[in-house]
């Protein structure tokens, strides 16, 4: 069994959990994303880019779920 969440769903309730935010600011971190995303099309991109330093930590009891 991985440790990782398997589906989008599962990260999707994970990650709600943890937001302390509006749904304003939902849509623009979403949009920071898309517009990243646009950006970054390689390893080598992202290996550049300011998150490839940056992971994304969730509680490993929430994990199981």
């Amino acid at each position: 069994m991985s440790k990782y969440p398997n589906t989008f769903l599962k990260t999707q309730q994970l990650i709600m959990q943890a937001w302390h935010y509006d749904l304003t600011t939902a849509w623009e971190w979403h949009a920071l994303i898309v517009d990243f995303g646009k950006q970054v099309k390689t390893t080598a991109d992202f290996e550049r880019s300011f998150l490839a330093t940056q992971r994304l930590t969730l509680a490993s009891q929430s994990l199981a779920n």
